[in-house]
């Protein structure tokens, strides 16, 4: 229950000021901070409103499960699946992207999507017929954190001897 500091040791804070339109409604405020630290770990928002200098409503609940986020963290290994090493042959190639994760929810689904980057220009590489080359895989963690694998299969032409592919992997809930 200890408030989320900033790089400076403050707590992160933000603030909208507003003028209400009729008695009931929403406002949308925006919290920037540096998660990079948090991977696993729930934030709750506390909010407070205030007019003319006056508290007049308070909601701060460290269990409401409607004001939290959980920080999700992953990593990746790439390999060539026919010998385990990080280089492939000329032809068809097929590498496994092996994803490292921690925050997710145990027994929700979540999508692993990976696109292969050519490292030389930092754009995505095509393949022949000039399609990014993307991998999707559905998975359902039974621990917050553990490892999902994600396979890529493609020709490598268009690939010179040296050229470098790296992944780009994000988690979709």
């Amino acid at each position: 229950g200890e408030p989320l500091l900033d790089a400076e040791g403050s707590p992160v804070t933000a603030t909208k000021e507003f003028t209400a339109n009729n008695t009931n409604g929403s406002v949308d405020i925006e919290f920037t901070f540096d998660a990079s630290l948090l991977a696993g770990e729930d934030v709750v928002a506390f909010e407070s409103l205030v007019k003319d200098s006056i508290e007049v409503a308070v909601h701060a609940d460290i269990e409401d499960e409607g004001q939290s986020v959980t920080v999700v963290e992953i990593g990746t290994t790439l390999v060539d699946a026919a010998d385990g090493d990080q280089v492939i042959e000329a032809g068809k190639a097929k590498v496994i992207d092996t994803v490292a994760y921690k925050g997710l929810v145990p027994g929700e689904t979540y999508i692993a999507v990976g696109t292969l980057m050519d490292k030389g220009t930092g754009e995505p590489f095509l393949d022949k017929d000039g399609n990014e080359v993307t991998a999707r895989t559905p998975f359902e963690p039974e621990a917050p954190s553990g490892t999902v694998e994600v396979t890529f299969e493609f020709d490598t032409e268009g690939l010179a001897e040296g050229d470098e592919l790296v992944v780009f992997e994000k988690v979709l809930d």
